[in-house]
């Protein structure tokens, strides 16, 4: 009887002591959960929540911002993303910048329409760095698409009225001493 009841009471022991391990991985584990580490040299440009503050999984803690070439992003109407490709040249100019001309390249081409109506996402980097830049600063962005050697403009249908006598479009001509004249011009229409 001693004999079982020993064994009983160190099989117990041990069951406790398996029990107090894992919990004791597990609070490491909860622990390295509380130290974020970037994969590389950023900075941090907002931060969301405060030191000790319980955070629920899948929640941001902050934003950063890494590598050494700006990203801008642009958005594309349907009507003209068939043209655009990755390895397009760009030029970027930054209102914050006036005057200035940063080279770029489109980098991404979005394959499905944002939540904004119905224009695709593009990526343009850029191609030199400049220490003057930051995050979220208001940008132009100039990409010259291959019109297949043909001469067009990309005009929202909006734009072009109809009447018995075809179809027109109203220009603004100021080679007039200084004024302005609205002139209605007849244009064929191609692909919409």
């Amino acid at each position: 009887g001693e004999l079982d009841q020993a064994r009983t009471r160190f099989e117990s022991a041990q069951a406790q002591l398996r029990a107090a391990a894992k919990k004791l991985e597990s609070a490491r584990r909860q622990l390295s959960y509380t130290r974020l580490q970037s994969p590389m040299q950023c900075a941090v440009a907002a931060t969301y929540v405060t030191a000790n503050e319980n955070v629920n999984p899948g929640a941001p803690v902050a934003e950063i911002t890494c590598g050494e070439q700006f990203e801008v992003e642009i958005a594309v109407p349907e009507l003209l993303i068939a043209g655009f490709q990755q390895g397009d040249s760009a030029v970027v100019r930054f209102d914050a910048l006036p005057g200035e001309q940063f080279p770029g390249k489109v980098t991404e081409v979005g394959v499905a329409a944002t939540n904004v109506s119905t224009t695709f996402p593009v990526t343009v980097r850029l191609l030199r760095d400049d220490p003057r830049l930051r995050g979220g600063m208001a940008a132009e962005v100039t990409i010259e698409l291959d019109a297949a050697g043909t001469e067009r403009l990309v005009l929202p249908p909006v734009a072009v009225g109809e009447d018995r006598l075809g179809r027109y479009v109203y220009v603004l001509d100021s080679r007039h001493s200084g004024a302005v004249l609205v002139r209605r011009r007849a244009v064929e229409v191609g692909a919409l």
